[in-house]
């Protein structure tokens, strides 16, 4: 492999995360934006404080669970890659 290609070949990972970070930041920003809204309408309350605060909150999980998720399913990846599974009996 020549280097151009080495260098691209090492480049495309980078853009991709960079891509998919960009878009899940996008992602958490317009749903902070439309927190205290969805909190309206899907916990209306007669607290006044109530309604944006549980938005938020569901925000506040969903934030905290992804990387706790993400780290999860990679172990689980990796100790299959790793060969951790027993192997299926043989005939």
């Amino acid at each position: 492999m020549s280097q151009p290609a080495k260098s691209r070949a090492a480049a495309l990972p980078i853009v991709a995360g960079t891509i998919g970070n960009v878009i899940e930041w996008y992602d958490f920003a317009v749903y902070a934006y439309f927190a205290p809204t969805i909190g309206a309408l899907f916990f209306p309350s007669d607290v006044p404080n109530r309604s944006p605060l549980l938005g938020f909150g569901v925000f506040g999980v969903g934030f905290f669970m992804r990387p706790s998720a993400a780290s999860s399913s990679a172990t689980t990846a990796t100790g299959a890659a790793a060969g951790t599974r027993s192997p299926p009996p043989s005939s």
